[in-house]
Order: C-alpha cells, then sequence, then structure tokens
C-alpha cells in the first residue's frame, strides 16, 4: 500500500507546484491591474456558450489535462441546471495545447452548428466545427495568428449563414479581427486598443456581438478597467466609445450575444470577482442599467482570472445563461431573464466539473 500512497502525494505535490510556477510567471509579467485589489492568481481559459436551436444551450471548458470537455441542455428554457448532460471529453486538444491562460469562444450559425475557436500556447487560433453528426475536422484546425503577433482572448460571433466574424487580444496591443466569409479565413488589423498600448494586460477581455451584415460590434475591457465598444455599419468602424464600469472597481472580462428586438446582452466579471450584466440597446444607442449578479454560493465570489461563459436561449426571447468559476474551484451557471424594461435573475446552481478538476486548487493571496 505505500507505493500508491506514495505516488498520491506526490502528484499533489507537483500539481500545487505547477500551479505556484504559474503565479510566479503571471507575477514577472507584471500582471497587477491599476486600481484594482491586490491578488495573485492563476488564470484560467474562459468557459464558453452558444445556442444554435430553440431551446438548446452548448457550454465547453478546457480541463486541468488540456483536454475541451462539452456539456448541453436541450430544455435550456427551464432554468434548470439538473438539465445539463454529464461534461463529455469528445474533443480533445490542439497538438499545440491550449493557452490555460488564454481564451475561448463559441458561435452557431445555423441549426445543429457550432465552431469553436480557442488560443494555443503558441498563440495562435485552433478551430474545429459540429455540423450535425461529427465534430471535423477530425484533429483542430490552426488558423495561425495575425503576422508575427501572437493572440491572447478572443470573442466570436456570427450575423448569417456561413459567415464568423472574431475579434482578438493581440500581443502587440491591437485588436484583430479573424473572418469567415464561406470559404476562407482572413485576419484584419484593427488598429491599437481604445487605451492604448502601454503597460495593456493581455488577459482583459474581449466580445462580439452581431445582428446582420450592417450591425456587428466588438467590446473590449481597457486597461483603465472600463468597457468599449465600437460597431460597424456596413460601410466603416466608428470610433470606440467608453462605456464606464459599474463601481470604482476594475472589469476584467466580458461577453456578449445579440438578440432580438436589438438588445445586445453583456456579462462582466471585475477585479472582485463579481459578476454583472448590462443591455444595450441599439434602437436608442445607450447602455441601460447595470445588475449584480451576486455570489455563486454563500461566501463564494467568481475566480476573476477564469472568465465568463455566456448564452442567450434561441426562441426563449430573453432567456440567458452564464456560467463562472468559483473562487473555490467549483463551476456554477446561472439562469435570468431579461428585457429593455426588466431584468430577473434567478441565481447560480453548482455544476460540478470534469472529472480532471478534482485537484483544481485556486490559489488566493490578498
Amino acid at each position: 500500500m505505500l507505493q500508491p500512497v506514495r505516488n498520491v502525494v506526490l502528484s499533489l505535490v507537483v500539481g500545487i507546484l505547477a500551479l505556484l510556477g504559474m503565479v510566479s510567471t503571471a507575477n514577472a509579467q507584471g500582471g497587477g491591474i491599476p486600481e484594482g485589489p491586490v491578488h495573485t492568481r492563476p488564470g484560467l481559459i474562459n468557459p464558453t456558450c452558444a445556442s444554435w436551436g430553440a431551446d438548446r444551450v452548448d457550454c465547453f471548458l478546457v480541463g486541468n489535462n488540456g483536454r475541451m470537455y462539452h456539456t448541453w441542455s436541450d430544455v435550456a428554457s427551464s432554468g434548470d441546471f439538473r438539465d445539463f448532460a454529464p461534461w463529455q471529453d469528445e474533443l480533445g486538444a490542439p497538438p499545440a495545447g491550449f493557452d490555460l491562460r488564454g481564451g475561448m469562444g463559441v458561435t452557431a450559425w445555423g441549426p445543429n452548428r457550432l465552431d469553436i475557436m480557442a488560443i494555443t500556447e503558441d498563440g495562435h487560433v485552433a478551430h474545429r466545427y459540429w455540423n450535425g453528426s461529427s465534430w471535423q475536422p477530425a484533429n483542430w484546425e490552426d488558423l495561425d495568428r495575425p503576422g508575427q503577433a501572437g493572440v491572447s482572448e478572443i470573442g466570436c460571433t456570427t450575423w448569417g449563414v456561413n459567415r464568423i466574424d472574431c475579434f482578438a487580444r493581440g500581443m502587440d496591443r491591437h485588436v484583430y479581427q479573424l473572418a469567415w466569409g464561406g470559404t476562407s479565413w482572413n485576419w484584419v488589423d484593427m488598429g491599437p486598443l481604445p487605451t492604448g498600448t502601454a503597460g495593456d494586460n493581455d488577459s482583459l477581455g474581449v466580445a462580439a456581438a452581431a445582428y446582420q451584415s450592417t450591425l456587428l460590434y466588438q467590446l473590449v475591457v481597457g486597461i483603465d478597467g472600463n468597457v468599449y465598444h465600437s460597431k460597424w455599419n456596413g460601410t466603416t468602424w466608428s470610433a470606440w466609445v467608453n462605456g464606464g464600469k459599474p463601481t470604482s472597481t476594475n472589469l476584467m472580462n466580458v461577453t456578449c450575444q445579440a438578440g432580438v428586438i436589438y438588445v445586445m446582452d453583456c456579462v462582466f466579471l471585475d477585479v472582485s470577482g463579481a459578476v454583472w450584466h448590462r443591455s444595450y440597446y441599439e434602437n436608442v444607442g445607450s447602455w441601460l442599467s447595470w445588475h449584480n449578479l451576486g455570489a455563486l454560493a454563500p461566501g463564494v465570489n467568481a475566480y476573476y482570472a477564469g472568465g465568463l461563459g455566456f448564452s442567450k436561449v434561441v426562441g426563449d426571447y430573453g432567456a440567458m445563461y452564464v456560467m463562472a468559476y468559483g473562487e473555490n474551484g467549483q463551476i456554477y451557471l446561472g439562469f435570468g431573464r431579461g428585457s429593455t424594461s426588466t431584468f430577473d435573475w434567478y441565481g447560480w446552481d453548482n455544476l460540478g466539473r470534469p472529472k480532471d478538476q478534482h485537484q483544481f486548487l485556486p490559489l488566493v493571496r490578498r
């Protein structure tokens, strides 16, 4: 019995040392955000979610073993986390491996269609898609990177059949568009971040949302902790507009989806671990009120370095899900309903974790 016990202890020690090594690396890269509380935490690749049909929501995350996991519900309008399937290990990993401190996004341009984009360890974007019967291609497709600039965060959207638009945060502090027009992928340099390039934190969030070919949004969190958006009108991109932040605490992450009646819903994480919701109403050209989505569980805030997954529900106006890591290492799923005049949040439930995540131990230092 001694040998198995020694092996278990050794595995735990190695895992903890690896996490400590990630913390040291994050510190060496100067990762603090101005005016935010002093936290030292290893980053986690964000969850991501999408809805490809009525009452259907799919969510994905990457486990500690570097493989991607998938859960879904076919009765998503229920708002019940118990309707989600057990986590499935069915997508594997790209040859370069996922950047566990990077980002990923998923979008659905038609029924039974999902396209996943994820950042790899070499700063490239890897892609796989679900065609209704299987994941294709057999191995992750490498979509390269823009020029010599690797990317660190990504957000994706679609405005029509066989059309995908992603926006990524470049290591050179530019925003890049990765667009699929039906036959090929193309990278476009969108220029510097709205707050400039000095001192930028490459872990800050990027998001995208679209209603149609002439109404597309890109959103980023700036080094000042505010959210900024720029709008495509079919001909040109607008200047960046500062949307602020809900409190004096800086935002860290953002993810958005467009919905009916021209309401774009976004969810945000700030550096204290609070989760926020806000809608942008296109018909009046302005943001609506901020909503604090509360603690994930009594005394448990979101793990701010882990990002968020977010999806509205096709066929159920206003219904939405948010997925977040808790500071306790658990994965939580929240449900709400919103409109231009009301917002109801029904709370969070513990969704459990892929089996490989039993050794995930968030390190929190204050």
